[in-house]
């Protein structure tokens, strides 16, 4: 990537388990090359903390619970530094 290119990201949470899990969640900071597109946080389930307010830095999202075998998708964009 170079300086002023937008990348997209997509994170899949995977409960590769056998049991259901509860309190899942998603914490994620982007590298020190490039910065959070604030508003760009989507979710498949569960609530966005932090990402889409302004000032925000990182990534959060409470994912709450997922099945045996179930998996939840976060996605956001950041811009190369």
């Amino acid at each position: 990537p170079s300086p002023g290119d937008r990348l997209a990201y997509q994170i899949t949470v995977v409960n590769a388990g056998t049991a259901a899990a509860s309190g899942v969640a998603l914490d994620d900071l982007p590298g020190s090359n490039s910065s959070l597109v604030v508003g760009s946080v989507t979710t498949s389930q569960g609530a966005i903390l932090s990402g889409n307010a302004g000032g925000d830095v990182r990534v959060q999202v409470a994912l709450g619970g997922l099945a045996a075998g179930a998996t939840a998708t976060v996605g956001f964009h950041v811009d190369v530094a």
